[in-house]
């Protein structure tokens, strides 16, 4: 059976990946934000901090598996727009790093203001990573 509106679908979709060549804006990406713990010390951090973000109607993640380096690489490669490093000293004060797909890092913020720049940034459909102001 022909659905024409199946196939009307697949290419908005296939149209939107070739513009932005994989590279969605933020409220569209399928994995907004990544957790990426430094140690299985600061695990419980980075899952609170993900469950807020999730609770914040964020689409995130956690991943422990492999070298915080080759995690970065990974979540820049998959083309995540965000990705939270939650090290020691973030995790006992309660903050995360941001680090941009583009390459760029944010001063280590408060797990919830960093929810909420990413909420904010979602919400207004932002083409730009940080909200500006």
């Amino acid at each position: 059976m022909h659905r024409s509106l199946v196939g009307s679908m697949e290419r908005l979709f296939g149209y939107l990946i070739e513009v932005h060549e994989g590279t969605f804006p933020a409220w569209y990406a399928p994995v907004q934000l990544v957790v990426l713990p430094i140690a299985a010390g600061q695990d419980s951090a980075a899952e609170t901090f993900a469950a807020a973000a999730q609770a914040a109607g964020l689409r995130a993640e956690v991943h422990r598996n492999g070298s915080l380096g080759g995690r970065i690489r990974e979540a820049a490669h998959a083309r995540i727009p965000y990705a939270a490093v939650v090290g020691p000293r973030e995790a006992a004060v309660g903050q995360v790093s941001l680090r941009l797909r583009d390459g760029r890092s944010l001063a280590p913020l408060p797990a919830a203001e960093a929810i909420a720049l990413v909420a904010r940034v979602v919400a207004t459909r932002s083409p730009e990573l940080v909200p500006p102001g």
